[in-house]
């Protein structure tokens, strides 16, 4: 699959489900649902103590979203991870703000593959 970092989170956050025996999977420390008024504060105070200007916590779904491409994943991997039936989310919303994804800003990739005439030779 991919992202172990990913995957080592949930399965920390899994442990503590199952330890808590809640209702929800991301919950409170004691199993409930989390309260998104506390939720609001604890994010800024963890931006602020990070040092990172305040970003909506749903801004993280385009932070993994833009990671992958510009590393060069596989569009459809990446899609499949963020629930998305095709890669079409990531055209339309994504990839316009990656300079380089997986690409050059001159089509020299290109070049190389249909080996242009008059290039280094």
């Amino acid at each position: 699959m991919g992202l172990q970092a990913m995957l080592n989170a949930l399965s920390a956050q899994r442990k503590i489900h199952e330890e808590l025996g809640g209702k929800y999977f991301f919950c409170s420390p004691s199993g409930c649902q989390v309260d998104l008024s506390n939720f609001q504060k604890m994010w800024m105070e963890v931006l602020k103590q990070a040092g990172v200007r305040y970003r909506s916590a749903r801004q993280t779904r385009h932070t993994f979203a833009t990671l992958p491409i510009s590393r060069g994943e596989n569009l459809m991997w990446i899609a499949r991870v963020m629930d998305h039936k095709n890669t079409l989310m990531l055209h339309q919303h994504y990839l316009r703000f990656i300079e380089n994804a997986s690409g050059t800003l001159n089509g020299s990739k290109l070049d190389d593959l249909l080996e242009v005439p008059g290039k280094d030779g």
